[in-house]
């Protein structure tokens, strides 16, 4: 008992077990702020199948379809979404992106995920008429959170 405290005495006086103990606390405090930041903006969540809801930055949301060879990317940014089998409507707005450069927006949208038909820019009016023939009068729209914009 006597020899292993003394020898961590030791070691202690000498600094050894300190320096050790804080290069790796600094080494775990660095790791952990890597993650922190860099998993902040890298959420990526399947909506149905191959189509995912992807945060690109604190303010660009959107969504994709990871297809092998042909990925699309639905217009805009998403502000708010819905999911019913099979298929996914929302909002996209022209917020945090070049306007000039996304023709199809904003508006709302619809994708229907058997036949990968997306209808975007869509009024009011006429996405309430479009959901009407799908039988989906009143989707439960989820409000995408922005950090900035």
């Amino acid at each position: 008992m006597e020899t292993s405290t003394t020898l961590c005495e030791s070691l202690l006086s000498r600094g050894c077990l300190s320096r050790r103990l804080s290069k790796s606390l600094k080494l775990m405090s660095f790791l952990l702020l890597f993650l922190a930041v860099g998993c902040q903006f890298q959420d990526d969540r399947t909506l149905i199948g191959d189509y995912h809801l992807t945060y690109m930055n604190a303010c660009e949301v959107r969504i994709y379809r990871k297809a092998a060879l042909d990925p699309q990317m639905l217009d805009g940014s998403i502000q708010s979404y819905a999911v019913r089998l099979p298929f996914i409507t929302g909002y996209a707005d022209t917020r945090c992106i070049d306007a000039d450069s996304e023709r199809k927006a904003p508006g709302y949208f619809l994708i229907d995920t058997r036949t990968h038909i997306i209808q975007q820019t869509m009024t009011e009016e006429e996405w309430r008429n479009e959901l009407k023939k799908i039988g989906w009068d009143h989707p439960d729209l989820n409000t995408v959170r922005r950090t900035r914009g």
